[in-house]
């Protein structure tokens, strides 16, 4: 007798937020567990809504020419986290993608994580969660996917970053993310430790002219 109104209710919110990915523990204010579970496989099942992968749900986005569109692996990425209550951090291509460094849209996802370890397939592209020590997660996600981006990039290519590109780094941290760097830019290696600088004094150049 519940199952319905739950049904509907998650329905509505996964169709209100097109194009994000959410797992059971995502909408466990909806309902018990069991009857999210329950409503989630009815829903998925009648095509109301797409099963990603194991656990993982979506309302897709459509275009005209190409139909439904397959989820962001970063939302992919995300959302397993968030069903173990695991941090995430992305690693590689991902971060430098992300902080628009490259425009090399990865086919496979790299994140670490404090939590299980995890490969999902979407759509014939992969979403790798690789478990580490808590301790290489201990700065906040924005701060570690710029140093993880950076050694992605390499020594050469990071020495001669243009000032523009410096700008939409330092634009993607906020005051903690700052700070956070600062205290870890100590165990980045020599050539990056530079960049960082100009990274960070940007900032305060930035926050002094406001």
């Amino acid at each position: 007798m519940t199952t319905y109104p739950v049904a509907a209710k998650i329905l509505r919110r996964i169709r209100s937020s097109r194009g994000s990915v959410w797992s059971p523990k995502d909408l466990l204010d909806l309902g018990t567990r069991a009857a999210v579970d329950q409503a989630l496989k009815r829903l998925s099942s009648s095509g109301a809504l797409r099963k990603v992968a194991r656990g993982l749900y979506d309302y897709p986005q459509t275009g005209t020419l190409v139909g439904k569109r397959a989820p962001k692996l970063d939302q992919v990425a995300r959302a397993a986290a968030r069903s173990r209550g695991a941090r995430i951090s992305p690693t590689g291509a991902v971060a430098a993608n992300a902080l628009g460094l490259s425009g090399q849209v990865p086919a496979r996802a790299e994140y670490i994580t404090d939590g299980p370890s995890r490969d999902i397939e979407v759509g014939g592209r992969h979403v790798k969660l690789k478990r580490v020590s808590p301790k290489r997660l201990a700065t906040t996600a924005q701060a570690g996917a710029v140093v993880e981006a950076l050694k992605y990039l390499g020594r050469r290519r990071v020495e001669n970053m243009r000032a523009t590109e410096i700008r939409k780094v330092a634009d993607s941290l906020n005051v903690a993310d700052r700070r956070e760097l600062k205290r870890v830019m100590h165990i980045a290696p020599d050539w990056m430790r530079s960049t960082l600088d100009a990274i960070l004094s940007h900032n305060t150049v930035e926050r002094k002219s406001k």
